[in-house]
């Protein structure tokens, strides 16, 4: 066995946590619709005036989804582009880590779905890829940015069928 093994030493302190999502969901053209999100953390150690580690940095979200009509074999035909915007963690001490936190990044997906009734049985298709540019990052989260970067390109297939 070899290499840096960090260890960690948690204590309790006063802590003020805050946060808030906001989110607007608005449909045009009658098959378009566009999602946006963006969700805040802070969190504040009281006792030694000081920053808590380990909050999650600002996350902005951003889709556009498309919806076909309904066909005579499938229905809920759906695709669509999926954005997310993660900023670098500011509020953190640097005597607190290993690491400074990692740079921001901005990941972008695509998503399609769609259904199919048979019978009795509904059968559900589904494929989302995430981190379609394969971009290089690392999760302020994730303790694993301490030795890699986050996943690449991640393909995801799902098959439901019930009968």
């Amino acid at each position: 066995i070899r290499g840096a093994y960090p260890v960690y030493v948690y204590t309790q302190t006063d802590a003020l946590l805050f946060g808030n999502d906001f989110s607007l969901d608005y449909t045009f053209l009658r098959r378009m619709n566009i999602q946006f999100k963006y969700a805040i953390v802070r969190g504040r150690d009281q006792l030694n005036n000081d920053f808590l580690i380990n909050i999650p940095p600002d996350r902005l979200k951003l889709n556009l989804n498309y919806n076909f009509d309904r066909t005579k074999k499938w229905g809920d035909l759906q695709v669509g582009l999926l954005s997310q915007y993660t900023f670098k963690q500011i509020r953190v001490n640097p005597e607190q880590d290993y690491m400074l936190p990692p740079d921001a990044y901005f990941l972008l997906g695509f998503h399609a779905s769609a259904t199919r009734n048979y019978k009795k049985m509904n059968l559900a298709l589904n494929l989302r890829i995430d981190n379609l540019l394969d971009a290089s990052y690392r999760d302020y989260l994730n303790r694993w940015r301490y030795f890699a970067d986050d996943i690449g390109i991640n393909i995801q297939f799902g098959l439901r069928l019930t009968f």
